[in-house]
Formats: C-alpha cells, sequence, structure tokens
C-alpha cells in the first residue's frame, strides 16, 4: 500500500516536471531576448508566455490532477471543519 502511494507520488511529480520545466525554460529563454529594448514584439511574447504559464500551471496541476479528477468523479467534497 505505502510503495503504491510512493510511486504515484514519483509519477506524478515526474509528469508535472516534464510539462513545467520545458514550459518554464522557454519563457525565460525569450526573457533574455526581452532584454534588447529595441525588440519590442519580444516584450510581448514573454509577457503572453509569462501568463500562459499560470493557465498551464492551473490545468496541469489541478484540472488533470488523479486525486482531483478521483474527488470529482466520486462526487467528494472537503469539509471546511
Amino acid at each position: 500500500m505505502v510503495d503504491k502511494q510512493i510511486k504515484d507520488k514519483i509519477k506524478q511529480t515526474l509528469w508535472s516536471l516534464c510539462v513545467l520545466v520545458p514550459l518554464v525554460g522557454v519563457s525565460w529563454i525569450l526573457g533574455i531576448f526581452y532584454l534588447n529594448e529595441s525588440a519590442s514584439f519580444m516584450q510581448y511574447v514573454f509577457a503572453v508566455c509569462n501568463g500562459l504559464q499560470g493557465v498551464y500551471i492551473f490545468v496541469f496541476n489541478c484540472i488533470l490532477n488523479g486525486q482531483n479528477l478521483h474527488n470529482v468523479s466520486n462526487g467528494e467534497r472537503r469539509d471546511c471543519d
């Protein structure tokens, strides 16, 4: 039982890393080009990429999270007590 939980946590962590590391890396590589003030187009691309980071983090870590999907499909609610 414990081994399965650890294996699931490792799997979830690796999934998050595989999705988020390239996303964050691409955004900050674009940020390097943002340092040149004459490249106003890169400012917009950098801003859009940073905005999309929040959306992707929400989708992959909240909506597509296996535990959240399980709770929603079973109709479970979290009590505030």
